[in-house]
């Protein structure tokens, strides 16, 4: 469950009833997206897409025995055993591997609404990734990066009609600059035209 950061764990029945709840096993990450089984279903793995990681989940225990790092923004999710040497590295790349990632709360101010921040280190620049629900539909926001005295406009965007931004992105200088936090608000930057709905100013 992706926005809930939890990988849920359900009982089939026998009859035709609805699968039962067993367990909710919160995810060391965020973004939970993939999921695959190994072969001797001993182990379910669950690709973290906004943390970069993969949760590894004993399926006896139902709990999460260890988190790898593995690269920029896994989502599909294949484990094939024995499929090269355990010490082969051939044909892997190394793509966001070790680069820092930071998840925060998007920081709503002046409107209804909640949502999440992705920064995420690139070579030579910051992505920055935001997602809200709850806000006043068919409206335009502005998101700033902020530590606390000073504030930069990152992107203008609108929310849809469902009063949601979906993974708008922009990219600057973040980690660089020390910002802490990000703050969404209603409304453009002095002097600056909205955009359209499907032309977010980066």
């Amino acid at each position: 469950m992706g926005g809930r950061n939890d990988t849920l764990v359900y009982r089939r029945s026998s009859n035709g009833a609805p699968p039962v709840l067993v367990k909710t096993i919160h995810d060391h990450g965020y973004g939970s997206h993939g999921i695959w089984p190994s072969p001797d279903n001993t182990r379910i793995y669950v690709a973290l897409q906004n943390s970069d990681a993969v949760d590894v989940i004993d399926t006896h225990t139902k709990s999460v025995i260890k988190t790898l790092r593995i690269g920029q923004s896994p989502m599909a999710l294949v484990y094939v055993a024995r499929g090269t040497p355990a010490t082969s590295t051939g044909n892997l790349g190394r793509q966001g591997l070790g680069m820092p990632t930071k998840n925060l709360p998007l920081r709503v101010l002046d409107s209804s609404g909640q949502g999440a921040v992705l920064i995420r280190a690139l070579p030579g620049i910051d992505e920055v990734t935001i997602g809200a629900q709850g806000l006043p539909p068919n409206q335009h926001f502005t998101a700033y990066a902020s530590d606390g005295t000073r504030t930069t406009a990152l992107m203008t965007t609108m929310s849809n009609e469902f009063g949601d931004i979906d993974e708008d992105l922009s990219y600057s200088y973040f980690f660089a600059n020390h910002y802490t936090s990000v703050i969404l608000k209603p409304g453009t930057p002095p002097g600056e035209q909205p955009p359209g709905p499907a032309d977010p100013m980066a």
